[in-house]
């Protein structure tokens, strides 16, 4: 028997004496294709499964489950970063009043941990830590506290741009010979506001502690975000 050869999509083509123009021409041409491969399409059938392939449903399936997943992970992950950020920093205050007390009592003179812009001097604003803030060795015990020529800084940090660090004060001073430093509070707060908020108590001793909630149990306050 001869074998049966494959029908072949015959394209008509517009008669000798029609005018057309390029668009013309190529709209024409592709309603030709699109006719001819139409009527030699299968049927379609969404359980079809390929030879080591995935039927549309079970890819339907895939999908969704795939979107649930990361619609749960997103968050969490958000959050880590979040809290490991939010570590980072506070880590970084309690490292700086011990470096500041160790300093002050080598030197026998008051070393100062205070809110700093530039990371040269002073801001002198308790709302200003989360643009950094510096240690310095105040030779001379000027007040308020700040960095005269001589007294070079000892520590600098640029503090965050991703959360607020605010506190009743401006700057906290530790002296030798233990006497009584400055006291006060810090209170970090990032997108998540109260319900993550975490506060460095600095006590009159120079110690440092932080602390999850306010003063009886209280919840901290966050300032406003920065604009």
């Amino acid at each position: 028997m001869q074998p049966i050869a494959a029908a072949t999509p015959r394209l008509k083509f517009p008669r000798a004496d029609q005018k057309l123009t390029g668009a013309d021409r190529f709209t024409h041409g592709l309603r030709q294709l699109s006719s001819s491969s139409l009527g030699h399409m299968h049927h379609f059938d969404p359980h079809h499964r390929s030879s080591g392939g995935m039927s549309l449903l079970e890819l339907l399936v895939a999908i969704s489950i795939a979107a649930i997943v990361t619609t749960t992970a997103v968050p969490f992950f958000g959050n880590l970063l979040a809290d490991q950020h939010r570590t980072s920093i506070l880590n970084g205050l309690v490292h700086a009043v011990h470096l500041a007390r160790s300093e002050s009592a080598k030197r026998g003179r008051d070393a100062v941990i205070c809110a700093s812009v530039n990371g040269r001097s002073c801001s002198g604003d308790g709302n200003g830590w989360r643009q950094g803030w510096i240690i310095f060795v105040n030779s001379d015990r000027d007040r308020p506290p700040r960095v005269d020529p001589g007294e070079a800084v000892l520590l600098h940090n640029t503090g965050t741009a991703a959360a607020t660090l605010a506190g009743n004060r401006s700057a906290f001073v530790f002296r030798p010979f233990g006497k009584r430093a400055t006291n006060g509070t810090l209170v970090y707060c990032d997108r998540r506001r109260e319900a993550a908020a975490r506060a460095l108590v600095i006590s009159y001793t120079g110690r440092p502690r932080v602390a999850a909630e306010g003063p009886a149990g209280r919840d901290l306050d966050c300032p406003a975000p920065p604009q």
